[in-house]
């Protein structure tokens, strides 16, 4: 009878101490994973973090492997990880609404909006869930939906800067001047020197009121914040030769040339693709 004990007590203890070392070298793995990822190597961050994962699914290790591949641009690769972190933990908006933006950045806009639509089931109360919903809206070409959404962004959150722009350019889009304005308004009141609203205004000076001196104005004050904004010296641009001013077009195409305005790498702030900037970073 001894020996029997002994032989299966024996076999629970080393059963124990198997999973004890499994545990430790899990520890181990992951927090190897994630100092590799505070130093930049995520590449070996990424080796560390799956073999962390083939020991034991950890919802915070995916969100960790999540974070580096968003980092190596590998997007496709993120989607999946955020998706079975969306099962894991079907109530966490934060994980659906880090989805919704890949999905934006990828042009999955019908997926976009079903994960949107997702993190507002999960917090009813989250202008960020609505605004994306909005913007997944607008780039399906759904201009009445996205405005009804971006709108209860704003009433949850007025000072929602991104979502008076966007609900600005849905505006202009569906040739409703004056509801644009009234948005523009309000962000310059918040910031004067906020340069999407600005760059939206004059646009509207330039192509749709035909308010020339006031665009001239927008677009000088808009270069003069950033240098590098192409779209404010194109509208510029064709403003002065459109007046004839031959001398001070020069100049400033000149300027431009000077600056590297052309460059592809540069930012690009048209109308219907200036909100794609720092996406992830809401």
């Amino acid at each position: 009878m001894g020996f029997w004990k002994s032989l299966f007590t024996g076999s629970e203890e080393k059963q124990e101490d198997n999973q004890r070392k499994e545990e430790k070298n899990f520890d181990i793995l992951k927090f190897d994973g994630v100092r590799a990822q505070r130093m930049g190597r995520l590449d070996y961050a990424l080796r560390c973090f799956d073999e962390a994962l083939n020991l034991k699914e950890d919802f915070e290790t995916l969100s960790f492997k999540s974070s580096a591949l968003i980092s190596l641009n590998r997007l496709d690769e993120a989607q999946e990880v955020l998706e079975r972190m969306t099962e894991l933990e079907p109530q966490l908006v934060d994980v659906r609404i880090a989805l919704t933006n890949i999905l934006y950045m990828t042009e999955q806009y019908d997926a976009m909006k079903t994960a949107a639509m997702k993190a507002v089931e999960c917090d009813a109360q989250n202008p960020l869930a609505y605004f994306l919903q909005g913007r997944a809206e607008d780039s399906l070409g759904q201009l009445d939906s996205a405005t009804e959404s971006l709108t209860k962004a704003i009433e949850l959150r007025p000072d929602f800067i991104e979502a008076r722009n966007l609900r600005a350019e849905v505006s202009l889009k569906a040739s409703q001047t004056a509801q644009a304005m009234d948005d523009i308004k309000e962000v310059l009141a918040l910031n004067s020197e906020e340069e999407t609203a600005l760059y939206l205004r004059a646009h509207i000076y330039h192509t749709v009121t035909g308010d020339m001196e006031k665009a001239k104005a927008d677009y000088r004050h808009l270069i003069e914040i950033d240098p590098f904004h192409k779209e404010a010296y194109t509208g510029l641009l064709a403003i002065l030769k459109a007046e004839g001013n031959e001398e001070e077009a020069k100049k400033l195409e000149e300027e431009a040339a000077a600056l590297n305005i052309d460059n592809e790498d540069m930012p690009n702030y048209a109308i219907g693709g200036m909100e794609k900037r720092d996406v992830l970073g809401l």
